[in-house]
């Protein structure tokens, strides 16, 4: 039997876009999977949609009622995974429907592999290693910082792995990203160049998704 892989998807108020993501990977080539969701606190319509998708028996729904934040949320889903190898999967984005299988045909060692990602709207290849088109080895030793709520956890954790694991690439367009106007890396490019410098995003990136955009918000309007 074909190794199981797991599927982790932190979701917080994404009731637009969960139906589309889960349903790309219950499309997927490679059949023997497992879809672990970690719902942080939505208080939209996320966790109805949730709620209609535990009848599928690949699906699991973990979470809280409260907020916690992108990094605690990927801590939960690494402690919650079972399985040797995973992929990550934003809750907004797409996978094609050979992502896992092309993916898991160069994980013939414990390694780090990527696939090429292209902008879901204007089909746009992406020309960096996109954090989301991973498959790893799961290893629980190495955490996510729970205390930056604003992005860039992954990034930290991204170092680490790599200090540990090599990598590669699959070098098909296997993942698209939405870049809609209420994704945290939208907004984070956003206020990068509307700020122009005169504040630092590592001032921000502790504080939650909300208290973030009304600080760029207020600061602007007082600017």
């Amino acid at each position: 039997m074909s190794e199981k892989i797991s599927v982790l998807i932190p979701v917080f108020n994404r009731e637009n876009f969960i139906v589309r993501s889960v349903q790309s990977i219950l499309a997927q080539s490679y059949e023997n999977i497992e879809i672990v969701i970690y719902n942080d606190g939505s208080t939209d319509k996320t966790a109805s949609l949730l709620s209609l998708m535990t009848v599928h028996p690949q699906i699991k729904i973990i979470g809280g009622s409260k907020n916690r934040g992108v990094g605690y949320a990927r801590n939960k889903l690494l402690d919650a995974c079972n399985t040797r190898y995973a992929i990550w999967m934003d809750s907004d984005d797409i996978s094609h429907p050979e992502r896992i299988e092309q993916q898991f045909k160069k994980m013939n060692e414990d390694k780090l592999v990527y696939c090429t990602w292209e902008n879901l709207k204007t089909k746009i290849a992406g020309t960096t290693r996109g954090f989301a088109t991973l498959m790893f080895p799961v290893n629980k030793l190495i955490r996510f910082p729970e205390n930056m709520n604003f992005g860039g956890e992954d990034a930290r954790w991204r170092s680490d792995m790599e200090k540990v694991y090599c990598t590669t690439d699959v070098n098909k367009v296997l993942y698209s990203i939405d870049f809609h106007g209420n994704r945290i890396g939208s907004w984070k490019r956003k206020i990068d160049k509307d700020w122009g410098g005169k504040w630092n995003l590592k001032d921000i990136e502790n504080l939650s998704y909300e208290e973030a955009i009304e600080k760029f918000k207020r600061e602007q309007n007082e600017s």
